[in-house]
């Protein structure tokens, strides 16, 4: 997983600027600066009489340089907070584009409890690696490589027995770093499957109580929520033994290092104040060596995020159709040819021809499961035949920029979407240019401005969650309105009747097809009376499409070219 590639995902999707880096490095460089001032003051200190004036003010300096240090450590860390939550924020609205953009299909075989997770869990977790990487590593590589150097000019064997006791502080972070890693890695696999069982437990609600099956729904939350306890508690006690052998490694070395340093200033070797100012730099180093140590788990939990996002955006297919065309959209949809199936199974179309020119009316009749839903999904171009193609008065789909060409489509599905939010909301969503004008002649077409008046908000009542507050005849005329308010070229009605009575529909196509700009109008239904609505009339039998005849269309309706 950690090959070039996937660390050039990762660069571009982190969204750190040159000018970030300039900055975290610039307060790390007066960080820096004010521990080497630091040294200084200790070196000279010592050999200062007690009462001296230089000894007051090598003590006022030593107070304003580490005020510097403290200074420039709460600048980086907040500068460091303010980009990755910049970046944070990029990052997830790039992920919803790059969701926006994928095929239908992936939706239909991924877990929406894990794309909630992906969305908010994991780019929160992208965010504290980032802060940790700006704010805590950047500055300990840079302030320890330089301190280095300082602790190298101050006493050449004391570093060389710190460079020695290194590779044992190294063994000992392997050591504990691949225990926290696999930990850190069953931790959030148990995490995603509780947030995954928790959202579709909400989503559920309504079912549980209908089935009362509370008992056995909190049952099986219990037993997730125990697991995920378990590997928590895990999680910490290895993230606790990680800080606790690199903190008492450390101490160890700083022994050793003093008491070689206190042979030293007895041999004549090194002065007192040489001892003190490596002695303070050692603990400033200490310091930034134990931000990094503790900084350890949310590194790893950051990249273990990123894997997941980066195998989402490898693994997504994205949208069939890629084209740049904008059409000035006159309502004609012909399909030719035109075989689909679902993966391997057998072909749901087989060689389809049809054609839907613009302002007819044309219903497609066949049972449940017999394709008309995949045809709606086809022609607003969610999937691509693996045979034969769809045009758009006469350009054909690959061509045309296809989320210009929804614009001009407006859908009825069979179970409309209704937001938490108001009616108004509902009707004018995707639609920012609509109008109070626009918004009540759709929604009397649809035969919705009626009841709508008489609640008391109008327009602004609120529906409730997936339109709660409304009933099922209710929510599919707002919905319909929405597609209405569209304007669009063509109108498709997915199986109308689910919650409007035959009469009702029938009343609706009759006012749909009697306005001025009709749309090209296609209504998917396994009612046949609505066939007799109208002389085009197509059945979906095993795959293919069958001509119904020529029954007398009523009068008001436009017949066929």
């Amino acid at each position: 997983m950690k090959n070039a590639t996937f660390w050039k995902w990762v660069y571009r999707q982190l969204h750190i600027r040159p000018l970030d880096l300039a900055e975290i490095a610039g307060l790390t460089a007066a960080q820096f600066a004010s521990i080497g001032l630091i040294a200084w003051v200790f070196q000279g200190a010592v050999s200062l009489p007690p009462r001296s004036t230089s000894v007051v003010w090598r003590a006022a300096a030593m107070c304003v340089f580490a005020i510097v240090n403290a200074f420039g450590i709460y600048l980086s860390r907040t500068a460091s907070a303010h980009i990755a939550n910049r970046a944070a924020g990029r990052m997830r609205v790039d992920l919803l584009d790059f969701l926006y953009s994928r095929s239908d299909d992936y939706f239909a075989r991924t877990n929406s409890g894990a794309l909630h997770a992906s969305v908010v869990w994991d780019t929160e977790r992208v965010e504290k690696f980032n802060e940790t990487l700006l704010g805590k590593i950047i500055p300990a590589l840079l302030v320890g490589a330089g301190i280095g150097l300082v602790l190298l000019w101050l006493n050449p064997v004391l570093v060389a027995l710190l460079l020695l006791a290194l590779p044992f502080l190294l063994l000992a972070s392997r050591f504990s770093l691949r225990r926290l890693k696999r930990q850190t890695d069953r931790r959030n696999v148990m995490l995603r499957s509780y947030t995954q069982n928790t959202l579709t437990a909400v989503q559920h609600i309504g079912l549980t109580r209908i089935q009362t099956a509370e008992s056995q729904e909190t049952a099986f939350q219990s037993e997730r929520i125990q697991s995920l306890r378990r590997e928590s508690e895990a999680l910490s006690r290895i993230q606790a033994f990680h800080d606790t052998v690199q903190t008492g490694l450390q101490l160890g070395v700083v022994g050793v290092l003093l008491i070689v340093g206190g042979g030293q200033v007895s041999a004549g070797q090194t002065t007192l104040g040489g001892l003190l100012a490596f002695n303070a730099v050692l603990i400033a180093l200490r310091r930034y060596v134990q931000d990094a140590v503790s900084s350890v788990p949310a590194l790893v939990d950051g990249v273990h995020a990123l894997e997941t996002l980066f195998r989402l955006v490898r693994d997504a297919p994205p949208e069939p159709y890629h084209g740049s065309r904008e059409l000035d959209f006159k309502g004609a949809i012909q399909l030719r040819g035109v075989t689909f199936r679902y993966g391997e199974n057998e072909p749901i179309l087989r060689q389809a021809d049809l054609t839907f020119e613009p302002r007819t009316l044309t219903v497609l009749v066949g049972a449940n499961g017999s394709g008309k839903t995949t045809l709606v999904n086809l022609i607003l171009g969610f999937y691509r035949p693996q045979q034969g193609g769809l045009f758009a008065d006469g350009r054909p789909y690959e061509e045309l920029d296809i989320r210009s060409l929804r614009r001009r489509l407006g859908v009825l599905p069979q179970d409309p979407v209704i937001l938490d939010g108001t009616i108004w909301e509902n009707i004018v969503y995707g639609i920012p240019d609509a109008t109070r004008e626009s918004v009540r002649e759709a929604a009397e077409k649809a035969m919705a401005h009626d009841f709508i008046a008489e609640l008391p908000e109008g327009y602004d009542t609120l529906v409730g969650e997936r339109g709660v507050r409304l009933s099922g005849g209710q929510r599919q005329r707002i919905a319909l309105a929405r597609a209405l308010a569209r304007r669009p070229a063509v109108l498709i009605l997915d199986e109308p009747t689910n919650h409007l009575d035959t009469t009702a529909t029938q009343r609706l196509i009759e006012t749909l097809m009697n306005v001025e700009n009709t749309p090209t109008t296609i209504v998917i239904s396994h009612e046949e009376a609505l066939a007799q609505q109208t002389n085009r009339i197509f059945r979906l039998q095993a795959g293919s499409l069958v001509a119904n005849g020529s029954p007398v269309p009523k009068a008001g309706f436009p017949k066929p070219p």
